[in-house]
């Protein structure tokens, strides 16, 4: 072996072992944890004949920007409702009467479709699984309202912007609709256009699908919307006698107490939703007054008012049907008796104006409260020591209470709380800053549990709610 040969050895030798040495020290100071990288070998630094990947692996997604509210690593909510305003727009109709009652609901929660995913090697498939949806049942607070052009009756919840149709028995032009505790009956007031008698029409709410004695998950996903013709629910009742003049319920919701006119005056009788327990009780030669159920021992007799009138005011025993009077000789005075029946809000012409007062059943004092506004705008709190009005911001000057009953004036509200054991007062809310639009309250109520008010704005018809802090 001559010495040029063999030099050509050595180099190449040498050359091999510094290829071998590059290569282990390039892969010994690589640090990058992704396993998808590759080892530097002579086949890499040398990538000839080597083999393309066609399809290959995806890399991961670089977006980092998460949903606000989300947890990275966990499915994100799917079908979320926006969060809802503390001053509830609930309809754009006008409403005959709304009622709000405990209950519960079942709420189906879709989850995420969940990828399969291919081997080591492969990619991952195009099929998902579709896991069964989660559903629970919770407490909640319904709302149902009567649509004054139809009757259509209409069910949302104080948690839910969502609203369903829950019964399509049609009666046109629905003037007063007044609902027990429950929510499952209501009074529905209309003036009969053929006779012009007015028409009292005692309905309960009966099931049209069986939605509670569905046996599994898959028959209650199949219903997802209920058609016009079969809506959960139908009104179906009895008529009451025609031409009811007054109609009041009990602050329990239980009991209703009405007056109809024979050839001695007024008959005054107290019966429940169904109809059954009646109790005749009250008569009287005069017959225009305003009723209101105060309690089960109570109704309130106030006459009809007017501002250049002194009107009187009388407490009737349940019972007996005893009359006992409280005020008289009030000038455009209206009422409205707390549940307890200890407390009297009365409204009075007072030199030109009108003002709010509170009169002690059991000490005969009166207080002026120093708000200018009616009776018909407030509602007792629970506990009968708190009450809920609409106060208007201005008053303008006009016999009251004829003009507003008569729709010569409209008010625009503040929504207040008057703590009548402490004497605070609280402007709640002002409607118009939020809404740009006045309403004026009527027809204020709360629900069981004192967390949100309801009020009509009498210049629409439309209901609101309000929820309190």
């Amino acid at each position: 072996m001559n010495k040029k040969f063999k030099l050509v050895i050595l180099i190449t030798g040498i050359l091999l072992i510094a290829f071998i040495a590059i290569g282990f020290f390039i892969k010994k100071t690589d640090t990058n944890p992704n396993p998808s990288n590759i080892e530097i070998t002579l086949r890499n630094l040398f990538p000839f004949g080597q083999k393309t990947n066609d399809n290959p692996t995806p890399l991961p997604p670089t977006n980092d920007v998460m949903p606000p509210g989300s947890v990275p690593g966990e499915p994100q909510p799917i079908g979320e409702e926006p969060l809802l305003p503390k001053l509830r727009h609930i309809t754009t109709e006008p409403v005959a009467g709304a009622i709000a009652f405990l209950t519960t609901r079942t709420i189906v929660t879709p989850v995420a479709p969940a990828a399969i995913e291919g081997d080591s090697g492969g990619i991952p498939g195009s099929l998902s699984i579709v896991p069964p949806p989660i559903i629970t049942t919770v407490p909640a607070t319904a709302i149902r309202y009567i649509e004054t052009k139809t009757a259509h009756a209409y069910e949302t919840y104080t948690d839910s912007l969502q609203t369903k149709r829950i019964s399509n028995t049609t009666i046109p032009r629905i003037h007063e609709a007044i609902w027990d505790a429950s929510g499952t009956s209501v009074i529905l007031r209309y003036l009969d256009d053929a006779t012009g008698k007015i028409k009292t029409y005692m309905a309960t709410f009966i099931a049209q699908l069986p939605l509670d004695t569905l046996s599994n998950e898959e028959e209650l996903l199949e219903i997802k919307e209920v058609p016009l013709a079969t809506t959960p629910y139908t009104l179906e009742g009895t008529f009451m006698p025609e031409n009811i003049t007054e109609m009041t319920k009990s602050s329990d919701g239980t009991k209703i107490f009405y007056t109809f006119p024979t050839d001695g005056g007024l008959l005054g009788i107290s019966t429940d939703f169904a109809g059954i327990k009646k109790s005749q009780f009250w008569n009287s030669a005069f017959t225009e007054w305003l009723m209101q159920y105060a309690n089960s021992s109570t109704i309130v007799a106030t006459t009809k008012p007017a501002g250049i009138l002194g009107g009187y005011v009388y407490s009737i025993n349940a019972t007996t049907g005893t009359m006992t009077k409280i005020l008289g000789n009030v000038p455009g005075v209206t009422t409205l008796m707390s549940p307890d029946g200890k407390k009297l809000i009365y409204g009075a012409t007072i030199a030109g104006s009108y003002s709010l007062y509170s009169y002690d059943v059991l000490t005969h004092v009166s207080a002026n409260l120093g708000l200018a506004t009616l009776p018909e705008k407030c509602t007792w709190g629970i506990g009968s020591q708190v009450l809920y009005c609409g106060i208007p911001k201005a008053l303008p000057v006009e016999t009251y209470p004829d003009a507003w009953y008569q729709g010569k004036v409209a008010f625009d509200d503040s929504l207040w709380r008057i703590n009548l054991t402490t004497n605070i007062f609280a402007n709640l809310v002002d409607p118009s800053t939020i809404n740009q639009s006045p309403i004026d309250m009527t027809k204020l109520f709360t629900d069981p549990s004192e967390k949100f008010i309801y009020f009509t704005n009498k210049i629409d018809g439309s209901l609101w709610s309000y929820q309190f802090n």
